[in-house]
Parts: C-alpha cells; structure tokens; sequence
C-alpha cells in the first residue's frame, strides 16, 4: 500500500517471515514522491531476510517443542497426542527444557543419547521418541535457522538379539489359573474377555451390552483415561484406527461366562442393554482395574501382566494356534500387516470368524 501523510509519502507492506514461521505487517515514511515509496516498497519486498540471529539466539528447545506440539496436534487425533504428550515431556523436555537453541550441542545430544540407553524402555519406544526428537531438530533447521545435523542423522536404537520377556505375557496355562483363582464374578469375566479378545484396555472398558451378540464383540468405540487430566474428564472416541473398527469372535469358554454373567448384570436395579459390560452406567475405573489384576496375579503366585500385556498374550496365543497373519491382523484391529508378523501369508478362503472358531475349538477339544 502506497500513501501520503503531510508532506511524505509511505509504503505499507506484509512479508512473510519464514523464521517466525507468520506474515508481519512493515511501515516505512518520509519518502517525498509516490514513485520513490514505491520503489523502496519493491526493493524491501525483493531483499528482506528476518532477522535470524537475535531471533535465533534469544530461542530455547521450549519455544521449538511448543511450536512442534502445536503442529502435531492439528494432524493427529486429540486422543492420540494426550496420550504421546506424557512420554515426550518425560524423555525429551525434562532433559532440553531451558537450553537455548544455540547451546544444543553434539556432546550434550550424546548425553541424552546414552540416558536413552539404559532406560528400560523397549526399542520401538526408545525409537519412537528418538523420531520425535528428530522431527524437532527439522523445525528448529527451518524456522531457527540452525542446523542440528547429528541430531537428524543419529541412527535408530538397536539391539543386536532380541529377547522374549516371558514377564511381559501369560500363557494359556497362566491365564487360565489367574481366571481360575479369581473370584470375584466381574474380574473373573474381564480377565476371560481380556485374554480371549486381544482387545484393547479403552476398548473393552467402552464395550455395552449392545455390542455384544451372543458370539462376538463389536468394537466401535474406545475409552481414553489419559485425556482427563486435560479436559476434565475421559473421553469417547472412536477406536484407534480405522482397522480397529470391527468384531472379535469369541471363544465358547468366553461366551459361556459371558453369558452367566450378564445374568448375574441383569438382576441388578435399572439394568439396560445400554449399561457398560464392565461397570454400569459408568465404566470401570482403569486405576481399579489395575489394582485388582494386581492383586488377583500375587493370590495365584503369578507375575504381574498388564492390561496390554494380555493383548500381547493373545498375540501369541493366535501365532502358537497357527492362525494366519491377515487374519491376526484383523481380529487385532492392527493398520498394517507387518505390526503383527512382519510377514505376509495366504489369506485363507475362510472368514476371519470361522478360521478364528476353527482354532478356537482345538481349545475345548
């Protein structure tokens, strides 16, 4: 914009600051002829550079990690990054936070690299977050100006043999003394629909009566607990990915207690369909959940095995039954094929409820 004040001429422009990453709006006077404004006008558009040095230098790993979360959160699910938010303030602001962007060096990287390192943290989540801090390192390149090559170059965590944690899952003989020995009506139920179903925690704590049809679960919908901290309450969302939308068939010794105990649900004052399974009008508290599992694993001398643990336990229990990858993958709700065997196989002609109640059954045989 060209104009005239009194005596001078101005120009009024906006350029884009790309180490701002905004348009500002800049204000130049005192020209005595339009044509002159508007020369200046063009040759400061032509030649302007932010200036990256005080921007650059005055900048901390906060500003750079605020400004990576706000992108985040507008591409991924809200569920999602409240749950990944905890893990990236534990294991990458509370060792950078307060660093200026400048001071971030190859030796203290090397430090939060041999931290990482003896964290007890499985490899897949030890590169997850090392992605992350990589991603961070792009936009500091970008935005900053400054180029924190090793950073982006560090390879992955790797471990030269892997090892099965026997710790981490129950076997078909644990599972079922754990179920056993519990007797308590609703956990003994849980515990069966936990190891039998894969399913995961938020979605077996979302399930209602509807969703179950005498044979499977349908899964539509989850629990996040994570997210009440930062909206007041949990949420209901959708399942984690579009391939966890679907039914798990179940075997006849889960339907069976499935059965009874709905039974034992439906005498209970105001019972509906529309109750929770696990709970009522109300879901079944995860930190209640965890303590009874806890305390029903020491009382059967078993180790302890989380939640996810027993979707992990139902893992092996399809690969020890044979039952194919795809078909894995679609009772497990998994996106891709190699997060569940790395491996591609023949699609059995079958439906994936049939080849699942074919191999159940070798259970009751």
């Amino acid at each position: 914009m060209i104009g005239k004040k009194k005596n001078f001429w101005y120009f009024r422009i906006r350029v884009y600051d790309y180490v701002q990453g905004k348009n500002i709006d800049v204000y130049r006077s005192g020209f005595k002829t339009k044509k002159e404004a508007s020369e200046a006008s063009h040759e400061f558009a032509k030649s302007y550079e932010p200036k990256t040095e005080q921007y650059s230098v005055n900048s901390t790993f906060d500003d750079a990690f605020t400004e990576y979360l706000e992108n985040r959160k507008r591409k991924i699910k809200i569920t999602a990054y409240y749950n990944e938010l905890p893990t990236f303030n534990k294991h990458i602001l509370s060792f950078f936070s307060g660093i200026k962007l400048r001071q971030i060096t190859n030796q203290l990287f090397n430090r939060w690299i041999k931290e990482m390192e003896i964290k007890q943290l499985s490899i897949s989540y030890k590169n997850h977050i090392l992605n992350t801090l990589k991603q961070i390192a792009v936009l500091i390149r970008r935005r900053y100006k400054i180029d924190l090559q090793f950073i982006e170059e560090e390879p992955s965590f790797r471990s030269d043999k892997y090892i099965e944690n026997e710790k981490n899952i129950y076997t078909l003989e644990q599972a079922e003394k754990l179920i056993d020995m519990t007797d308590d009506v609703i956990y003994k139920t849980l515990f069966t629909v936990m190891f039998y179903s894969g399913m995961r925690l938020g979605e077996i704590r979302a399930l209602n009566w509807n969703d179950y049809n005498g044979h499977g679960l349908s899964v539509r919908k989850s629990i996040n607990t994570r997210i009440k901290k930062h909206i007041g309450e949990p949420m209901i969302t959708t399942p984690k990915t579009k391939k966890s939308v679907r039914i798990v068939p179940l075997p006849l010794i889960a339907t069976k207690r499935l059965n009874q105990y709905k039974v034992y649900c439906e005498n209970k004052i105001g019972f509906s369909d529309g109750w929770y399974i696990f709970g009522d009008t109300e879901p079944l508290s995860e930190t209640t959940l965890r303590r009874k599992l806890l305390m029903f694993s020491k009382q059967s001398n078993l180790h302890y095995v989380t939640p996810h643990g027993f979707r992990h336990s139902y893992t092996t229990l399809l690969y020890t039954l044979k039952v194919p990858d795809e078909i894995a993958r679609e009772t497990l709700g998994h996106e891709s094929i190699e997060t569940t065997r790395n491996i591609y196989t023949h699609i059995s002609s079958k439906t994936v409820s049939d080849v699942l109640m074919d191999s159940f059954d070798k259970l009751d045989s």
